[in-house]
């Protein structure tokens, strides 16, 4: 079996890895998502200078119940958790989107909205210079995952060939 195109992929070779891949634009279903399944990818890029981009599709207000933190709370304290983790990763502020779609519900939308969310993606990638998009796995159990993947891959369909795109898990 021949090997020599999957040691010389780009997304292997760390030393011309930030070179490679270039600006990256992450879509994130909820905070959290983004560190958890590529913070080290992005922290790598921003050590490197890459611009990374990252837009929260959800803010994350159905995380988890609580009688103290009903979901208004919820969200801002998960936003500004997730602000603070992209600063810890490099990403600057100004980098850092918040589409607000509603939490676990993403499945439940109608394609209106699902239009308005690709369109939100869009004006975010067209204000940047990305060359790297990344988004969660297509298999991943969490259906908030699955139609972020989806949003992607609808979104993908107008970009150019070239991008390259990945899926975390």
């Amino acid at each position: 079996m021949d090997r020599s195109g999957v040691l010389n992929a780009a997304f292997l070779n760390r030393e011309r890895l930030s070179a490679d891949m270039g600006n990256l634009l992450v879509l994130a279903p909820h905070p959290d998502d983004e560190s958890l399944g590529c913070g080290g990818l992005i922290a790598l890029l921003r050590e490197s200078g890459n611009s990374v981009t990252v837009i929260f599709v959800t803010s994350g207000s159905a995380s988890h119940s609580s009688i103290t933190h009903p979901a208004s709370i919820l969200s801002k304290m998960r936003e500004l958790e997730a602000i603070r983790a992209c600063s810890v990763l490099g990403v600057r502020i100004k980098d850092i989107h918040f589409l607000r779609a509603p939490d676990s519900k993403l499945g439940g939308l109608r394609e209106t909205a699902l239009s308005l969310l690709a369109e939100e993606i869009t004006g975010v990638y067209e204000r940047g210079y990305f060359s790297a998009i990344a988004l969660p796995w297509r298999r991943d159990p969490h259906p908030d995952h699955q139609v972020v993947n989806t949003l992607g891959q609808r979104f993908l369909k107008n970009l150019p060939e070239n991008l390259i795109k990945l899926e975390y898990p």
